[in-house]
C-alpha cells in the first residue's frame, strides 16, 4: 500500500523559496526576488489589507532585475487553477509583454526545475558554467 502524504501549496512555496536562496548563495541570481502572500484569515483582515494596497490576483513570486525588468511565477498544485483575479492579472502582464509562468506540480523538484528554466530564459539566472 502506498501512503503518499499530499504536499500543500504552502510547502511548494517554501521549497521554491529555499531553492531561490540556494541560487542566491551560489551567486547565480541576477535579481531581487520576493513572495507576496495574498491570503487572509478573516474578512476584517482582508478589508484592512485591501485598504493597505493589497491587490487580489498578484502572482506568488516576483523577480526584479537590475536593469528594471520584472518577471512573475505562480505556483499551483496539480488540479488547481488560476482564480478570476489571477487571470485578470495575467492578462495585464500579457498585454504589457511582462514574462510570467504558472507552474503546476505536486513535486518541489519539478517546480524548482521549471522555475530555473523560466528564470534562465529571461536572464534572471546566470548560466551555471
Amino acid at each position: 500500500m502506498n501512503n503518499v502524504i499530499p504536499i500543500s501549496e504552502d510547502a511548494l512555496h517554501i521549497a521554491l523559496a529555499e531553492y531561490l536562496r540556494l541560487l542566491e548563495s551560489m551567486k547565480r541570481l541576477n535579481c531581487l526576488w520576493w513572495h507576496t502572500d495574498n491570503t487572509h484569515s478573516s474578512p476584517q483582515r482582508a478589508a484592512k489589507l485591501s485598504r493597505m494596497g493589497m491587490r487580489p490576483g498578484v502572482l506568488d513570486f516576483q523577480f526584479l532585475h537590475h536593469d528594471n525588468r520584472v518577471a512573475w511565477i505562480e505556483l499551483k498544485k496539480k488540479r488547481s487553477y488560476l482564480n478570476d483575479n489571477q487571470r485578470v492579472f495575467c492578462q495585464w502582464l500579457d498585454t504589457h509583454g511582462i514574462p510570467y509562468v504558472v507552474i503546476t506540480s505536486n513535486s518541489s523538484t519539478e517546480i524548482a526545475e521549471k522555475a530555473e528554466l523560466f528564470l534562465k530564459q529571461h536572464g534572471f539566472i546566470k548560466d551555471s558554467r
